[in-house]
């Protein structure tokens, strides 16, 4: 049996032991690390957006007339993506380096979006292509050629001499030239009314002529007047009259002594045009192409 002798001492014991476990629990215990939130890298590259091109439509053309009139028509129908594919197409048909650059050509300002240029263009080459005339009436126009004189000026194989180089000038301006003939020039030309050449007859000899290519009358362009007349072709576009005058004149000076008298006359006739005010653009642009194409430039 236990001493009642000492019972405070049991007491403070038990409350010392009891205190003890107390403050055991109450030990604060040690934090977890938490480990910081990964940062996600956000990249500023900006992604490039997928760019959707039209696909070219596929064509069937016959034969390089075909391919050119379908893309007169789309041309016309301001149908960008069909012109291209039949020029493209008329492209590979195409026969000659003159084709070639013809149409290539035609490929850019289609590419550039000048629709209107590119109908205009393709009908003025059909027309320089075709004629609208078959071979009996090409005889019957180099017989008008003869009859009413015009060898005499132009040459007898188109060429010029007196007069400027005639083919592949557009119908419309020859037909024009014929009926109010050109009194005030250094080598006059005559008018020729009705009576003296029919508007039927005048119709067949400027179609004729106007479908005439360098091939056909044999004109070789010297390498350096091709060159600048190029880049004259260049400066017409960027409406640079200045530039055109420069290089047309750089021409003439590159001429050898012995080049045709024709091929000279052309550019004096151009330079001539090119003084005028207003329209002088018109005044140069197919005759200046015309010599650009047919030197393979």
């Amino acid at each position: 049996m236990m001493s009642r002798k000492y019972p405070w001492t049991l007491t403070a014991l038990l409350f010392l032991l009891t205190s003890f476990g107390l403050a055991a629990c109450q030990q604060p215990q040690p934090l977890t690390k938490t480990s910081e939130p990964e940062v996600m890298e956000v990249s500023t590259t900006p992604v490039p957006a997928t760019v959707t091109q039209e696909p070219t439509p596929s064509v069937q053309v016959e034969n390089l007339t075909d391919a050119l009139e379908k893309a007169k028509d789309a041309a016309e129908a301001d149908n960008n993506q069909e012109a291209l594919a039949y020029l493209k197409a008329a492209l590979d048909l195409a026969e000659n380096e003159s084709e070639k650059g013809l149409i290539q050509e035609l490929i850019e300002d289609a590419e550039a979006g000048d629709l209107d240029e590119v109908a205009e263009d393709i009908e003025i080459y059909l027309g320089k292509r075709t004629g609208g005339i078959d071979d009996s009436e090409a005889e019957k126009a180099q017989q008008l050629y003869i009859q009413m004189g015009c060898f005499s000026c132009h040459g007898a194989n188109y060429e010029g001499n007196t007069g400027p180089i005639i083919a592949g000038v557009p119908a419309d301006d020859i037909k024009a030239a014929v009926r109010s003939g050109f009194p005030e020039a250094e080598d006059p030309m005559p008018a020729f009314s009705p009576e003296q050449l029919s508007d039927e007859d005048l119709d067949l000899l400027a179609n004729f002529l106007s479908r005439l290519t360098i091939e056909d009358i044999g004109l070789d362009i010297p390498e350096e007047v091709a060159k600048h007349l190029q880049l004259a072709w260049e400066a017409l576009e960027a409406r640079d009259k200045a530039g055109v005058g420069q290089h047309l004149e750089a021409a003439l000076e590159a001429l050898p002594p012995d080049s045709p008298e024709g091929l000279r006359v052309t550019l004096e006739d151009l330079l001539e045009d090119l003084g005028e005010e207003e329209e002088w653009v018109e005044g140069l642009e197919h005759h200046l192409k015309f010599l650009v194409q047919s030197s393979g430039q």
